[in-house]
């Protein structure tokens, strides 16, 4: 089969499904597909690793980062067109970016299963293995989401589920015993993995390199807090842990908002600019840096949250 012929395929899976089209299913389906949309899992990772538990939250992170980070790199390296751009017929909604693979079923693939690990208590084995059954259900209904809204075909989606199911069976299995070698190396050494891995990703990313940028940041501030004793996010009231979270999102996002005006002021956000790349690279960075090192050591300076060498050491399973 010639690849135009597998895109035609594509394209008639995409019409089949469409013959059900209508105002009340694709609103359905557009908010199936919210729940697989990169503005979710932030939200989730931040509350989780700022108010909850920041062992947890910072593997919840790494795992939806990095799976992001490889979607992304995988993409720019096929640049591959979406399915609508090729059969206009099939337009629902638009999105931005390339096709291959889908990005909502990767992270879905990455996330839920993790979470369901993590968040949902296990004595016995078929209990362990019961509770992954909606964290396999969701991910493959935000990819029939996705292919009814024709922005993928059913191979991005099945691309997609393979990347992200691999990179949480990799997290699940290999988190712990990964931990316990790098948190017996020097820092130097520590460092010099995390900007190794980035690198790689960063070259077949280009020219968008903010999800290798946010991982090189959101390691690196893990590493420096490390440093510093850590933090807990489990103990304190709700006041105090609602506290956490205004503070949060306000240096977070507000440094984050300022860096990209100033920035495109200097013009060096726009796609032309030669220093564009590594601008985006370095200011994703420093989000991350503020995410997990900044705004800790803020909560422990204000009084919201206990210094305490947590976020290093290795997870303990329900």
């Amino acid at each position: 089969m010639s690849l135009d012929e597998w895109y035609r395929w594509g394209l008639d899976v995409i019409h089949a499904v469409q013959q059900f089209r209508s105002p009340v299913i694709t609103g359905i389906m557009e908010t199936i597909s919210f729940f697989g949309g990169s503005i979710w899992y932030p939200i989730i990772v931040l509350l989780i690793y700022w108010c909850i538990d920041s062992k947890k939250g910072l593997l919840l992170g790494f795992t939806v980062i990095f799976s992001a980070a490889l979607n992304t790199a995988i993409k720019e390296t096929l640049c591959i067109p979406r399915p609508y751009q090729r059969d206009p017929s099939v337009f629902i909604t638009a999105e931005s970016g390339y096709s291959t693979p889908s990005g909502h079923s990767q992270g879905a693939a990455a996330f839920y299963p993790v979470t369901a690990q993590l968040f949902v208590p296990g004595k016995t084995t078929g209990y362990k293995i019961l509770r992954m059954v909606p964290a396999l259900l969701i991910p493959l209904i935000i990819g029939f989401s996705r292919i009814y809204l024709g922005v993928h075909y059913p191979t991005d989606v099945l691309l997609g589920l393979t990347f992200g199911f691999l990179t949480a069976i990799a997290v699940m299995l290999f988190w712990d015993t990964a931990c316990a070698k790098l948190e017996k190396l020097p820092f130097s050494i520590n460092l010099l993995i995390t900007a190794a891995v980035c690198f790689i990703l960063n070259i077949f990313s280009r020219p968008d390199t903010s999800l290798s940028g946010l991982l090189f940041g959101f390691c690196t501030g893990t590493l420096l807090l490390n440093r510093k004793g850590g933090f807990d996010a489990r103990p304190g009231s709700f006041l105090q842990k609602s506290g956490r979270l205004v503070l949060g999102i306000t240096v977070t996002g507000g440094c984050h908002l300022l860096l990209k005006i100033l920035t495109g002021k200097l013009g060096l956000t726009d796609e032309i600019s030669e220093y564009y790349e590594l601008v985006r690279f370095i200011r994703y960075g420093i989000t991350g840096i503020l995410a997990v090192y900044v705004v800790p050591l803020l909560f422990i300076k204000t009084g919201l949250a206990s210094g305490n060498r947590v976020v290093s050491s290795r997870q303990n399973r329900t």
